[in-house]
């Protein structure tokens, strides 16, 4: 007895079974009965054949017969260079494949001072933070980055006490009194031997915690970098700054005035600028005023000769921004400024200002030539531009009461 497998042309494909007489073994493939339909004479024993080859490949796979013909055919496993096994290092492996990844900093990195051990060393490969420190990975701890200028440190003072001032905003007690950490900050300066550099003092929540309870942590930490000084350099001077608005979101008010070392947003702000082929992108709070840079202050000089600086609510109080404005008060005092002070600054007073400058650690009082995409005054660093820059770098000389000799 056959099977006859009726295949019709409706949209849905059905296939209908009917038993019809054979007098043979083999498949009989008859013509169409109708226009719309054909029929296929199949004897049941080729039926039971087939099952039975289906049912030896089947095995095949199952006992891994196909995948080794794969593997003679040479299909290669893409997960193959990862299987390698890895044993724990002894500390002298360790320490010095830690130094081959790290060779080539010295000329970056010149010393670290850590609380964990209470000394400083030179060698970059040493110059590590531990895994479990809250500073680590969850970013909880708060910094700042002094300048050092022919061995003399400069404005530290305001350094050190807005550094006090995000340790209570983050509810954390300051690592030593501010008296130790200068002796501290010079003492990691004249082992990393270079007279003009940074300094990034680092105070961290402490170590013990891979969560995120901050009283689980054993601390504060105290961690001091002395590293490369690098600066935008154009012939000589610093290099003037094409500067757009950031579309970054700003930080909430009582982020961005505590020095923390959560810094994506900053970080992403200096992607964008990068994106954007500008040298600084400058934030805007919700009131539609304009914030900071990702670590520079902003300033302009109005038509009226007024100098504007963002007011303090929504942006960090920089260091260098408010020594220039304290400095241009001698500019109000001979009629170069009608004013300086800081002020609510929107972006159309930016687009109408005479001058745009760009104040930090490494920037100092640097020049913007073009503001989103047109040209601020004529397209080249202005007078008062000049003369900030020029009361900062007097600011820096070895008779001024901002700095403190370290070498």
């Amino acid at each position: 007895m056959n099977h006859e497998i009726h295949e019709t042309d409706s949209p849905h494909r059905c296939v209908h079974l009917s038993k019809t007489p054979s007098t043979s073994g083999r498949i009989n493939i008859s013509q169409p009965l109708k226009k719309s339909a054909r029929v296929y004479a199949i004897d049941f024993q080729t039926l039971e054949n087939l099952a039975y080859g289906f049912s030896n490949v089947w095995k095949q796979l199952r006992c891994g017969t196909a995948l080794r013909a794969a593997r003679a055919t040479s299909v290669s496993n893409p997960w193959k260079k990862f299987m390698r096994k890895l044993h724990p290092l002894e500390n002298i492996e360790w320490l010095d494949r830690l130094s081959a990844a790290r060779g080539g900093l010295s000329d970056t990195l010149y010393a670290m001072y850590s609380g964990l051990t209470n000394g400083i060393t030179t060698d970059p490969a040493l110059m590590n933070v531990p895994v479990d420190d809250h500073l680590t990975h969850r970013g909880d701890g708060v910094f700042e980055s002094l300048k050092c200028v022919d061995g003399q440190l400069y404005n530290a003072d305001a350094h050190l006490a807005r550094l006090k001032l995000s340790c209570a905003g983050i509810g954390m007690a300051p690592p030593c009194p501010s008296a130790e950490l200068l002796e501290i900050i010079c003492d990691t300066l004249r082992a990393g031997g270079k007279k003009t550099c940074l300094i990034r003092v680092l105070v961290s929540r402490g170590t013990g915690n891979m969560g995120i309870d901050p009283a689980l942590c054993d601390g504060p930490v105290l961690y001091v970098v002395a590293y490369r000084l690098t600066q935008r350099i154009e012939n000589g001077c610093l290099k003037p700054a094409r500067v757009c608005v950031s579309a970054i979101p700003i930080k909430p008010r009582k982020l961005a005035t505590i020095k923390a070392c959560n810094y994506l947003t900053n970080v992403l702000m200096k992607l964008e600028a990068k994106e954007r082929d500008v040298d600084f992108v400058i934030s805007v709070d919700e009131n539609g005023n304009l914030g900071e840079g990702a670590t520079e202050n902003i300033g302009i000089l109005t038509a009226d000769n007024e100098l504007l600086l963002p007011t303090s609510e929504h942006v960090l109080a920089g260091t260098t921004a408010r020594r220039a404005l304290e400095l241009a008060q001698t500019l109000v005092a001979n009629g170069t400024l009608a004013a300086a002070e800081t002020r609510d600054i929107t972006p159309e007073q930016a687009v109408a200002a005479k001058e745009i400058f760009i104040f930090g650690t490494t920037t100092d009082c640097t020049p913007v030539i073009e503001w989103e995409g047109s040209p601020v005054g004529d397209g080249t660093p202005g007078p008062v531009a000049a003369k900030l820059l020029a009361l900062l770098k007097n600011d820096m000389t070895p008779s001024s009461e901002s700095l403190i000799k370290v070498f």
